[in-house]
């Protein structure tokens, strides 16, 4: 009966795991997705074109007007800053300045075009909505090394992350308050990872981003 029981709980912990690989996002978290992982790959190829392209429906006026309403292949994405969101520093020791490493906020794109590719340093944009389909952040991870971050939230949760040109990265999120573990990893990393969830009770859940890649990174954390 004892073997019955641990293994019924290892496979109820694996289709977590599991699950946390194979849910699909929502149309809209897709969709953002799809546009962070174009600017990447528009980066690292230094593809003005890819880049133009995922920015020719974007308006720097009516997108600083909204505060952050982003069309995108024919769609409005309400884009917003992660509030309560905090970097538990003890574990986090790859944590570094974004300085001119990649940001994938439009804005920042739009910039980075106008500049022709020549790197930029902004300030992290701090859009706020009150209608939104995607929350985000951008940070900044040391080689070989990770970071760890805190929020809050409740019901059914999306988060994605994608790391700059020839970054690979591992998540994990804990959901504490649930006792729920997510993980969406791979031995050599991947270029972006994803996990969905229902977080029944609310409370705090945190999000370890591991750089398996050999030089600094910056990535792109969304959440919903």
């Amino acid at each position: 009966m004892r073997r019955i029981i641990c293994l019924l709980f290892c496979l109820c912990n694996l289709s977590v795991w599991l699950g946390a690989q194979t849910a699909p996002l929502s149309a809209k978290m897709e969709l953002f997705k799809d546009y962070c992982l174009r600017i990447r790959y528009g980066v690292a190829s230094k593809n003005l074109d890819e880049l133009v392209d995922c920015l020719k429906e974007y308006n720097a006026e009516e997108y600083n007007s909204s505060g952050g309403l982003f069309v995108y292949k024919g769609e409005k994405i309400g884009l917003t800053a992660f509030d309560r969101f905090s970097l538990l520093k003890d574990l986090s020791p790859g944590d570094i300045p974004l300085g001119q490493h990649l940001q994938f906020e439009p804005s920042y794109v739009d910039t980075l075009v106008s500049m022709d590719l020549q790197p930029v340093e902004l300030e992290e944009a701090s859009l706020l909505r009150s209608e939104f389909d995607c929350r985000y952040t951008q940070r900044a991870i040391a080689a070989h090394s990770k970071c760890t971050y805190c929020t809050k939230g409740s019901g059914p949760k999306e988060l994605f992350v994608v790391a700059e040109a020839d970054g690979m990265i591992n998540l994990t999120v804990n959901d504490v308050r649930n006792n729920q573990v997510l993980k969406d990893v791979s031995s050599g990393g991947k270029p972006s990872a994803q996990v969905c969830w229902e977080m029944k009770n609310f409370g705090e859940y945190t999000i370890e981003v591991v750089n398996l890649s050999d030089k600094d990174i910056s990535v792109i954390i969304v959440g919903n």
